[in-house]
């Protein structure tokens, strides 16, 4: 069995440097074919489909099997022996044959993969589709890679492909039969923060590929996220973490649903930490250290707060002094004047259940602290908004 792997480059962006450089600056993006994918293992349906870059609202990298179309294109057929495709455009009715651009390996007619200047993530997704585990990785990622290989079946496919990740620089780490993260080298270390995922049952909550995020902004995934488990997510405002691509292989239990979540988020820079029954921290990692925690007793003695009716709270881009004007009215007590470094600080929070009165005051506790302030009481009956750093301990 032959391989070869040889590292083209890194690119800032997907797709398009490499778009641009395949067609010499031309004025109109034209498709560029990638790689073909021709395997034939005994017992199992064949897989043959093309790697292509094609114009449409976007440049978009996608595989493609024979009568498959993506947007304007339709691909009639593929030619793996001569590293050729044929597709037809429909917004003209024009064909359009493309073959593997010359890289200085010729095509090799036994191949069951080849690929010229192909980018990280299909290839990631081919293997997933190998190996039948979900792949979690950030999704900043780039690579492109040559790649030549006869593998015979799904698993030599996914260990070919796995040595040629691990070749430019990565490493994985296979979670049981349900994941397989991935990381750069230098990166490693986030491996051990990401905990064991929980067995299978019998409870189905998610069929495979039923969850797909395509860099989607991690704030979008988290609200998802609140909504799922029920809990409200605390996190600071100004938080940007990196996006989130996932789409899921295996069907998933709903404690594995979580699970693949909170690890995805994870490798987009967010530590999620559950607390009590009701809230999620997601904070950077750096930030784990000074979280509040939900303790009922020392809340309600602390603010002295009775028991009452549960409500659903909402606040929209309230600022400082509208918020412990809030907040002041909850625990009954005189709201102390913002002073001015403060004021100009905007609180949000969305969540659609009803909270106690505890709960509500630790919500907003939570949410001061994303915006690196704190609640304190001032005798005889003041509360007041303070940098974080400078809260009496």
């Amino acid at each position: 069995m032959r391989r070869v792997i040889r590292l083209v480059g890194t690119a800032s962006l997907l797709v398009l440097p490499i778009w641009f450089a395949l067609n010499c600056g031309a004025a109109e993006p034209k498709p560029v074919l990638h790689g073909i994918v021709a395997l034939n293992e005994l017992g199992t349906e064949p897989i043959k489909k093309a790697l292509l870059s094609l114009p449409g609202r976007s440049v978009s990298t996608v595989f493609l099997s024979e009568g498959d179309r993506w947007e304007n294109f339709e691909l009639e057929s593929i030619v793996p022996k001569e590293g050729r495709i044929r597709l037809r455009d429909h917004s003209d009715g024009s064909v359009i044959e493309l073959r593997l651009p010359d890289s200085g390996q010729p095509v090799d007619p036994k191949a069951a993969l080849q690929f010229r200047a192909a980018p990280l993530r299909p290839l990631v997704e081919l293997y997933q589709d190998f190996c039948g585990r979900t792949v979690l990785l950030p999704d900043g990622y780039t690579m492109n890679l040559d790649y030549l290989s006869r593998a015979q079946s799904r698993r030599e496919g996914a260990a070919e492909l796995e040595h040629a990740f691990a070749t430019n620089g990565f490493v994985m780490e296979n979670r049981g039969e349900l994941v397989t993260l991935m990381v750069r080298e230098r990166e490693r270390s986030v491996l051990k923060e990401i905990p064991e995922p929980p067995p299978a049952g019998a409870e189905i909550g998610f069929p495979s590929g039923l969850i797909k995020f395509q860099s989607a902004a991690a704030v979008q995934v988290l609200e998802i996220y609140q909504a799922y488990t029920g809990r409200m997510v605390l996190r600071p405002p100004d938080f940007r973490p990196g996006n989130v691509t996932v789409k899921t292989q295996t069907p998933l239990t709903q404690d594995q649903t979580r699970w693949i979540l909170s690890a995805a988020l994870r490798l987009a820079g967010i530590v999620v930490l559950p607390e009590g029954d009701r809230f999620m921290f997601a904070t950077p990692p750096e930030k784990t250290n000074s979280l509040p925690h939900f303790d009922r007793a020392a809340i309600a003695a602390k603010w002295q707060v009775k028991p009452g009716e549960a409500r659903v709270i909402r606040i929209a881009g309230a600022n400082a002094t509208e918020f412990l004007g809030t907040f002041a009215g909850l625990v009954g007590r005189e709201p102390v004047p913002v002073s001015p470094e403060i004021r100009i600080v905007q609180f949000y929070l969305y969540y659609s259940q009803a909270l106690d009165p505890v709960e509500t005051i630790f919500a907003l506790e939570g949410l001061a602290w994303g915006n690196n302030l704190a609640l304190e009481k001032v005798e005889p009956n003041g509360v007041q908004l303070v940098p974080l750093n400078n809260r009496r301990l």
